[in-house]
């Protein structure tokens, strides 16, 4: 798995009207941002709770996630409901 945190490329890269060149890129390559990471992080025990590493960045990083994908995100791990 690759996590690519810094948007700065991607910007970059739109900026230059070059963004067809990430989309060559990606060609059989999963992409996943910081929630997919914790979900994979999860699932592979490195965390103990989904939820609650989503809470401790909602209050502590300025870290927002929408309903929608909190749940999906929580069901993915088996957390949702508890």
């Amino acid at each position: 798995m690759i996590v690519v945190s810094d948007t700065s490329a991607i910007t970059s890269l739109i900026q230059i009207d070059r963004i067809e060149v990430l989309r060559q890129l990606r060609e059989g390559v999963s992409i996943i941002g910081l929630v997919g990471a914790l979900i994979a992080a999860t699932q592979k025990g490195f965390l103990s709770s989904l939820a609650g590493t989503l809470d401790d960045l909602e209050a502590k990083a300025d870290f927002r996630i929408g309903t929608e994908l909190r749940t999906e995100a929580l069901r993915a791990v088996g957390e949702f409901g508890r």
